[in-house]
């Protein structure tokens, strides 16, 4: 599904080649994110923004679910990696169950800001108790923020891909192993569940 939000900035080149307007977002942060190089200086900034519109996106997604979940899988790509994550946090904060069995998230990046405090220790880190899969690409500039958020899941039930591409998904078929493995994973989980 679409963010509610239409973006008020640019979308990555790449994402601009290949698909036609218009483009959402589920939070806005500054446009100079977007246009950042060096992935110390790119998480520093992205760390420091505010994040309009995650409560409003938060109210949108959960709206959603309730009308037309349970699901099996929640996948969020870039910033809708963040946003599962957010929502998956508020989920086991505020209902302790969750509307769907595991998340799927490609070239995310940790949330910044969303997370109820209640589900984070005071060293900053947090552990969610939701079986993930994370695909991140190792050329992608925010890929050690990838690999962040992949640290807030719970490691007995985490699984980590990274391919040799940038902010993209895994290429088939050169990554068809990726997709093998991803299906076997969510096919055991949703299995496991019924």
């Amino acid at each position: 599904m679409d963010a509610p939000h239409p973006a008020a900035g640019h979308a990555y080149p790449d994402t601009e080649r290949r698909f036609h307007g218009p483009f959402f977002e589920w939070f806005q942060v500054d446009d100079t994110v977007l246009n950042v190089t060096d992935a110390t200086e790119g998480r520093a900034l992205y760390a420091r923004q505010p994040c309009v519109g995650i409560e409003a996106s938060l109210e949108f997604l959960t709206k959603r679910v309730r009308a037309h979940g349970p699901y099996d899988v929640l996948f969020g790509y870039s910033q809708g990696a963040s946003m599962a994550t957010i929502l998956a946090a508020h989920y086991l904060a505020n209902e302790r169950q969750l509307p769907f069995r595991a998340v799927v998230l490609s070239n995310g990046v940790r949330a910044a800001r969303g997370i109820p405090p209640s589900l984070v220790a005071q060293d900053g880190r947090m552990c969610l108790d939701v079986p993930s899969i994370h695909l991140i690409g190792t050329q992608d500039i925010w890929h050690q923020s990838g690999l962040e958020l992949s640290d807030c899941y719970d490691p007995t039930t985490r699984q980590v891909f990274e391919h040799d591409g940038g902010h993209i998904l895994p290429t088939w078929p050169q990554h068809d192993e990726i997709y093998h493995a991803v299906a076997d994973r969510l096919r055991t989980l949703v299995d496991r569940k019924n």
